[in-house]
């Protein structure tokens, strides 16, 4: 007769400390991939609260270290670069200073008032711009 023998290989309940925490970055790279990297996910993944008490923070420190982005995804921008973004959309949405121009004359405004006081008024639409919503 064969001897039984239990497996001594680390899974998510039981093993070697460090083994399973090798899984747990494992895990979290794979989960942060899919876009959820929850607790939650963890729990349904068989993962125990107890083990994931003591050793989640050390596994998510092992995953971003081990954590390689792929060179074929789009890189991930940073809140300046998202800032120009915006900047450049929401600039590109304002009407020239031709065309306000065209449309003030179109509407009877003198050329000389224009002018005059045509940068004050678009600070001033542009500072309404900025407040409208604001409340």
């Amino acid at each position: 007769m064969l001897a039984q023998t239990k497996s001594t290989f680390a899974n998510r309940r039981s093993g070697d400390t460090a083994a399973r925490l090798e899984i747990l970055a494992a895990d979290l790279i794979d989960l942060n991939a899919e876009g959820d990297a929850r607790r939650q996910r963890l729990l349904e993944m068989g993962w125990s609260a107890a083990f994931l008490d003591q050793y989640e923070s050390q596994a998510r420190a092992k995953a971003n270290l081990l954590f390689v982005r792929d060179i074929n995804a789009d890189p991930v921008k940073s809140g300046d670069q998202f800032r120009v973004i915006m900047v450049e959309i929401i600039g590109s949405l304002f009407p020239s200073t031709q065309f306000i121009v065209a449309e003030l004359q179109a509407r009877g405004v003198p050329v000389s008032s224009i002018d005059f006081y045509l940068r004050k008024a678009k600070a001033r639409a542009a500072l309404a711009f900025i407040h409208q919503g604001a409340h």
